[in-house]
């Protein structure tokens, strides 16, 4: 068998065979046998290098993998300690949570241990977490956290209630309070329903029918409807008939241009939910509990009469339910912000994500005139009958969107604004704009309050 040497040893053997002609005059009998012991010595040098190298990348490896056992258990010092900032007892924290927090020593955590360092006042507390794994050398790691308010893409509502292009519908005496509608698609009134300022329907060919409005009317038809504003239609006879104006009426005039929905962050407000912790399965809160930021995979039920306070974002990826005479209030450390219930499986929005708001439920704000809680369904039913959204009777309060299906009022429900694919408002059901004296459209959703410990972005770092 052929045993082909790297050039670097061949030209070894070549100098050693040219000396040993010089000294012996011709090459000796035994070289062949030098020859062979010399290749057998470079083989195994070349095996133990080898060898060498193979238990250089093992201790490597293990060195490597020690590292990251002790940057695991750092990492795990860091959040305890953030959980115990935002504890509420200090059972699990070493006797002491909150900002009393101190941190801790030798936690025992993955077979090893961590010590945590926790410094600073105010709004912000510095954590170093020092993760020593059962053998190897320790990792120590710093960060900052806050409890400053983070900020989250504005969802702005403009208008008392907006439809996309599966339109509006109003019942007898439902009623606009103070506020404008707009909708991609038709706007249908029953009997005695009420609008209190403009109504535009941004649809070719689309129509505004029988309808009473105490300010302008913008559709390409106009049909048995009451304006006490001005008529801005399209020019042929037929576009306005049966209705009357008693201002200004706009003949040859455009078709308004849609509008999209209110736009909401989704991951901003997932993953401030999640900050909070995770509920598996269903949940049912007990009376007078709080609850947020948190994340419910499941359904989420408040029985009758329950009523909750809620402290931060809820992310519910099943159904929402309030059954009869529940509520549901945002802290009054809230102040003037706002918050989410976000009911959306981003995974199936047709299984899961639906709101369904009993009898006299009460969903309220901090108490503050520009703060409210937004109810957020992103369910796809387009049924009047299963709608995505359905707020029951004489139930109140609330600013409600479901961008992908329908919104429906049922008889005597009273809300501050409702957007949704489809608006569906049943005999009696109201929506009140500025009610108050305050102004929804002034209101932006796009705080979280500061009233949780989180990770401040950008500054963790590995000191050693």
């Amino acid at each position: 068998m052929d045993i082909h040497l790297p050039k670097k040893f061949q030209r070894i053997i070549r100098r050693l065979r040219t000396a040993l002609e010089v000294l012996g005059g011709r090459p000796h009998r035994g070289f062949a046998l030098l020859s062979a012991a010399l290749l057998l010595i470079l083989v195994m040098a070349f095996g133990m290098t080898v060898v060498n190298f193979s238990m250089t990348t093992s201790r490597s490896n293990k060195v490597a993998q020690l590292r990251l056992t002790a940057e695991q258990i750092a990492e795990a010092g860091v959040n305890r300690a953030v959980a115990c900032l935002n504890a509420v007892s200090g059972a699990n924290c070493g006797g002491f949570f909150g900002t009393a927090y101190p941190g801790e020593v030798d936690v025992t955590f993955g077979g090893g241990s961590f010590t945590t360092i926790v410094t600073g006042s105010g709004e912000l507390r510095s954590v170093i977490s020092v993760g020593l794994p059962a053998s190897g050398p320790a990792r120590t790691v710093q960060t900052d956290v806050t409890r400053d308010p983070i900020y989250a893409a504005a969802t702005n509502f403009d208008f008392a209630l907006q439809a996309g292009d599966a339109g509006v519908i109003f019942q007898n005496g439902a009623d606009i309070n103070d506020g404008s509608i707009w909708s991609n698609a038709d706007v249908l009134c029953g009997n005695n329903s009420d609008i209190d300022q403009d109504v535009y329907v941004a649809k070719p060919d689309g129509v505004i029918d029988n309808c009473r409005l105490n300010g302008d009317a913008h559709a390409d038809r106009i049909l048995n409807s009451t304006i006490q504003g001005d008529a801005w239609y399209r020019s042929h006879p037929a576009d306005f008939l049966h209705s009357s104006a008693e201002g200004v009426e706009h003949r040859n005039s455009a078709t308004p241009e849609s509008k999209p929905l209110p736009t909401v962050d989704y991951p901003f407000w997932r993953r401030s939910a999640e900050e909070g912790g995770l509920i598996v399965g269903d949940f049912a809160p007990g009376d007078n509990s709080t609850l947020g930021p948190v994340k419910i995979t499941g359904n989420l039920i408040l029985n009758n009469g329950v009523d909750v306070t809620m402290t931060g974002p809820i992310w519910v990826v099943g159904n929402v339910t309030m059954t009869q005479n529940s509520s549901l209030t945002l802290h009054p450390g809230y102040d003037n912000n706002s918050s989410v219930l976000l009911a959306d499986n981003p995974v199936d929005n047709s299984a899961g994500g639906a709101v369904l708001l009993e009898n006299n439920v009460v969903i309220r704000g901090s108490g503050q005139p520009n703060s409210f809680v937004y109810v957020i369904s992103t369910n796809n039913s387009l049924s009047d009958t299963l709608p995505a959204l359905q707020v029951s009777n004489n139930a109140e309060g609330g600013i409600f969107l479901a961008p992908n299906g329908v919104a429906r009022l049922n008889n005597n429900a009273a809300v501050t604004i409702v957007a949704g694919r489809r608006v569906y408002l049943d005999q009696n059901s109201d929506v009140y704009y500025r009610h108050g004296g305050y102004d929804p459209s002034q209101t932006s959703l796009s705080t979280v309050t500061g009233d949780r410990w989180r990770l401040k972005p950008g500054t963790w770092r590995e000191i050693r």
